[in-house]
């Protein structure tokens, strides 16, 4: 998770796919990494899937 999160600090309007290719994980397990996050409160989704990006929260 600590990946995901270092690489929307970069660029908070990456998609699963594009988390997935940067860090050579499947798309699975970014997805279930991203729901924790959210769960935690850490990230939020503003926007929608196709124009939104992720606010870190903390």
């Amino acid at each position: 998770m600590k990946g995901i999160l270092e690489q929307l600090y970069i660029d908070p309007g990456y998609s699963v796919t594009e988390l997935s290719k940067l860090l050579g994980i499947s798309r699975t397990t970014v997805s279930n990494s991203i729901k924790k996050l959210k769960n935690q409160g850490i990230i939020e989704r503003v926007g929608n899937n196709k124009k939104g990006y992720w606010k870190i929260k903390r």
